[in-house]
């Protein structure tokens, strides 16, 4: 809904002026500089254990509350974004893509408590990152599950599910033509909402062409892994939303206070796999930012 969504990303856009204001010298931002966008991007460069760590979050949000459309998702370098991650060196290391948790349910089925959650897909991304958050999430002592078969590339699936989306949502605007009966109506229309607040954020949230070569996690080829984590079912049936807290950052924390010297350790052949990988072309995408 619009109203909340508004509200979310006003508060959003408040952290990120509070952290430039107060940090002047050291905090940079930018806006996602797309049409139809108002988020903004803030960087800057950390210190952990000594090891000069570059930092950056996105904020996603269109016009009025709608969305998702997440073109600038992950470590995506394009426009004003692109330039701003080149400024704090983002596109020459290997990269650390945080994700918030969720409840798959494929994957979170029989789990009893919530763990951490390493992807990769082995033939694209870039393995040395997967490896060291994998050994991180050991040696802090958490839960955890990795998947290294994810985020499949140039196989056009986000254009077929949009295809067939708007195949069934034609289906029934038919069918609604020629309804008669109110409970007909109502059934039609009942089925277009839950078609349009459940399964359409899956084709909207990244333009087709851009997907094929970042997959779902915005990733451009070679350069990342993603850590994330899921909810057991246990936790789904209370929170019925999952909801990222403190405690949930401060696991991330460790786990990165971890992972991080073991990719330093390996960067080299880190930054190695990064440039023979990375195809990702920013001239292929001036488009999107017409």
């Amino acid at each position: 809904m619009e109203l909340p969504v508004a509200l979310q990303t006003a508060t959003c856009l408040a952290v990120i002026d509070t952290f430039e204001k107060r940090y002047r010298e050291s905090v940079f931002t930018c806006p996602e500089g797309m049409a139809g966008k108002v988020g903004m991007c803030i960087g800057s460069v950390l210190e952990i254990d000594e090891i000069p760590v570059s930092v950056m979050a996105v904020l996603n949000a269109n016009e009025g509350g709608l969305g998702p459309d997440e073109d600038l998702e992950g470590n995506i370098m394009l426009g004003e974004k692109g330039a701003l991650m080149k400024k704090l060196g983002l596109d020459q290391v290997p990269t650390i893509i945080l994700e918030s948790k969720a409840y798959v349910p494929a994957v979170c089925r029989g789990l009893e408590e919530n763990a951490l959650w390493i992807r990769i897909n082995k033939d694209v991304d870039n393995r040395v990152v997967y490896d060291a958050l994998v050994r991180g999430c050991k040696e802090a002592n958490f839960n955890y599950i990795k998947t290294d078969t994810a985020y499949n590339r140039g196989t056009g699936e986000i254009a077929s599910a949009t295809r067939e989306l708007g195949k069934r949502i034609a289906g029934l605007g038919n069918a609604l033509v020629g309804a008669e009966m109110a409970r007909d109506k109502v059934r039609i229309i009942g089925e277009l909402a839950l078609l349009v607040s459940e399964d359409a954020g899956g084709v909207t949230y990244m333009s087709s062409k851009l997907h094929d070569q970042v997959g779902g996690g915005g990733i451009m080829p070679g350069s990342s892994a993603v850590l994330s984590m899921v909810i057991s079912e246990t936790a789904i049936r209370i929170w019925k939303i999952p909801a990222f807290t403190a405690q949930d950052s401060d696991m991330y924390l460790s786990v990165l206070e971890k992972a991080l010297p073991i990719l330093a350790e390996n960067v080299e052949e880190a930054c190695d796999e990064f440039k023979a990988r990375c195809s990702f072309k920013e001239t292929d995408f001036t488009f999107l930012l017409k």
